[in-house]
């Protein structure tokens, strides 16, 4: 029975190009990069960080990577 499931995942997902799962990994990724910078960011220096929201943080890790990705 877990053969059978491993192969009939294995069908369904061969069939869906890379491309498409891309963007969802990179936007997993970004948002986990955001996040633990964050709290890295929080640890360091404890004031004025309130204010920042988690979508700026975001923001600013795609714009990181984008400028990583250039370079």
């Amino acid at each position: 029975p877990g053969l059978e499931m491993k192969l009939q995942m294995f069908k369904t997902y061969r069939f869906i190009p890379l491309y498409a799962t891309l963007p969802i990994l990179l936007a997993l990724a970004l948002a986990a990069v955001g996040f633990i910078w964050k709290k890295t960011k929080t640890s360091s220096e404890e004031q004025g960080l309130s204010s920042e929201s988690d979508t700026e943080v975001i923001k600013i890790g795609i714009l990181r990577y984008l400028t990583w990705q250039i370079h």
